[in-house]
C-alpha cells in the first residue's frame, strides 16, 4: 500500500456524512493510498494501527482458520470503513482485511482518530453506528454461510460487488473467489460455468461481466436484499444525527 497524497475526503460516503467542523478537523489527518487486489491491510491478531476508508476499492473482512482456510464475513466499500472496532477498545484485529477490488483508500492513524472521537460526540455516534451496521453484516454472513446454497451465496456476493464498483464488469479469478467465499475452486468453476451457460454472466480469463441482473437477483439469497435494507436504514439514521458544524 503506497501513500500518494494528503488532504480531502472525497469518495467515501461515511466521511461525507460528517459535519463541516468535523470534516475540517479530520481532513489534515487523512492520507490517500493506492491498494492492489490481494493486498492484506490488516491481519488477525495483529495490533490495529489505523482506520481505513475506501474510496473506489472494495475490502473483504475474512475469518481465517488455523489450517489457512478462510471465509468472508463482511465486505466494505466506499460506504464504510475498516478498523473502527478499535474505537470500542479493541487492540487487535479480529480478522484479515484484504483488498477485493484495487483502487484508492483514505488512511488515518488510530491515536489521532481516537482523540477526535473523544472531542466530538457527533463523530463518535456516526462511526459507532456504522460499526454496529458492520456487525449486522457479520451476523447475516454467519446465517448465510450456514443455511444458503453455494449458488445463492455466489450470486449474492457477485451482486454486492457489482453494486460496490458501480459497473457491470469485475476483475476476478476463480482462485480469489474460492478464498473469499470458502468454497472449493472446482465448485466455483462449475457454478460460474452454469451462470454463464444460463446467460447470467460472461466469464473470461480474470474478468466477470454481468449480463442479466434480474436473474442474478432471483438466484441470490435473501441476504442481498437484507443488506440493501440495512444500508438504507443506516443512511436514514446517520443523516438524522446531529452534526458538529
Amino acid at each position: 500500500m503506497g501513500v500518494t497524497s494528503a488532504a480531502g475526503e472525497a469518495g467515501n460516503h461515511l466521511l461525507g456524512l460528517l459535519g463541516t467542523r468535523d470534516r475540517g478537523r479530520l481532513r489534515p489527518l487523512l492520507r490517500r493510498a493506492t491498494v492492489a487486489r490481494g493486498d492484506i491491510l490488516q491481519e488477525r491478531g495483529e495490533p490495529l494501527a489505523q482506520v481505513l476508508f475506501p474510496i473506489d476499492c472494495v475490502l473483504s473482512f475474512l475469518q481465517v482458520m488455523e489450517d489457512g482456510l478462510s471465509v468472508e464475513v463482511a465486505s466494505i466499500g466506499a460506504e464504510g470503513a475498516l478498523g473502527l472496532a478499535a474505537l470500542a477498545g479493541e487492540e487487535l484485529a479480529a480478522g484479515r482485511g484484504v483488498v477485493q477490488v484495487a483502487g484508492s483508500i483514505w488512511c488515518v492513524e488510530l491515536p489521532a482518530l481516537r482523540r477526535m472521537v473523544a472531542e466530538s460526540p457527533a463523530l463518535a455516534a456516526l462511526l459507532l453506528r456504522y460499526q454496529a451496521l458492520l456487525m449486522q453484516k457479520v451476523m447475516q454472513s454467519v446465517g448465510c454461510n450456514q443455511f444458503h446454497t453455494v449458488r445463492q451465496r455466489l450470486s449474492r456476493w457477485l451482486l454486492t460487488l457489482f453494486d460496490r464498483v458501480q459497473a457491470d464488469e469485475l476483475s476476478l479469478t476463480h482462485e480469489f473467489m474460492s478464498e473469499v467465499l470458502g468454497i472449493r475452486r472446482p465448485t466455483i468453476s462449475e457454478l460460474a460455468g452454469e451462470l454463464q451457460a444460463a446467460g447470467v454472466i460472461a466469464a473470461r480469463r480474470g474478468r466477470v461481466l454481468l449480463r442479466d441482473r434480474r436473474r442474478l437477483e432471483r438466484l441470490a439469497c435473501e441476504c442481498y436484499r437484507c443488506g440493501q435494507r440495512d444500508h438504507a436504514a443506516f443512511r436514514r439514521v446517520a443523516e438524522a444525527l446531529p452534526a458538529t458544524d
